[in-house]
């Protein structure tokens, strides 16, 4: 076994669906060793539960019971282990979706301080030192979860579906991810206010993806005048006159994509 690069056995064993590899994980130490790359490589957390899956309100959100909320902290505090957290790549963040049915049988209750759960969550994500990716959706950004995301060192790709940005929040420290995806949100400020978290020099490729009644280069500040290093574009593009003159501020575009559209090749600035 020794003689297989571990490279080889990630590969094989990535088309395993979970139980399968949780088996191999039990078969030997070596096994063991390279299953749990895969096996912990990423963490989906629900800090709370929501009715419906289109926009999501604060009376839509609730909790579970108390022993539920604590076999949930003890997960997340199993995942942020000295053992564990190392190995996580990727999270998503999002609501646990329920149906009207669960809420009847006594399950999940309305909560107004329904972050209690998520407050943990963010006091423990800086143990995520690999952590390369990021995705939430349906989840409204406030400073806690901003200044823990500035703490990850390794976070690279930043994936937003559906979220808001609360409009108190200060921009303390610019992150060094070099993917942004904004996706079906109306939230002007808060996507405007994102392009100026993430660092105009390192960001390599940009999507933002508004409703489809809005331009997506109606989101970016006009007062941000060029984006140097973006490479990959995709937006929404309504008409060929203005938006393709705000095109101009993305020099080194070499792959645009138009949202429901195929991808166009740039030729690179002489």
């Amino acid at each position: 076994m020794d003689r297989v690069p571990v490279e080889v056995w990630l590969e094989t064993f990535s088309i395993l669906n979970k139980r399968t590899l949780f088996s191999v994980h039990r078969v030997s130490r070596p096994l063991h060793r390279i299953a749990r790359l895969l096996l912990f490589k990423h963490f989906t957390f629900y800090p709370y539960a929501a009715l419906g899956s289109h926009v999501i309100l604060p009376g839509d959100i609730h909790l579970p019971g108390e022993t539920e909320v604590k076999r949930i902290v003890r997960r997340l505090r199993f995942w942020t282990s000295d053992e564990v957290a190392p190995l996580v790549k990727e999270c998503t963040v999002a609501p646990r979706l329920i149906l009207y049915e669960e809420l009847k049988l006594g399950r999940y209750v309305h909560c107004q301080n329904y972050d209690v759960i998520l407050h943990t969550f963010l006091e423990l994500l800086p143990r995520f030192t690999n952590l390369g990716k990021l995705s939430s959706t349906s989840i409204k950004f406030r400073q806690h979860f901003l200044d823990a995301l500035g703490s990850l060192p390794n976070l690279r790709k930043i994936e937003l579906q559906k979220c808001s940005l609360d409009e108190s929040v200060m921009v303390r420290t610019q992150l060094k991810a070099v993917r942004l995806l904004v996706a079906n949100t109306n939230d002007l400020v808060g996507v405007q206010k994102w392009l100026s978290i993430i660092g105009l020099q390192v960001r390599t490729q940009l999507s933002v993806q508004p409703p489809y009644a809005v331009p997506a280069l109606d989101f970016m500040d006009g007062d941000i005048p060029v984006f140097p290093n973006v490479m990959t574009l995709e937006i929404r593009i309504h008409t060929l006159t203005q938006d393709v003159i705000a095109l101009q501020r993305f020099p080194a575009v070499r792959t645009l994509r138009r949202r429901m559209g195929f991808p166009y090749n740039m030729r690179p600035n002489p």
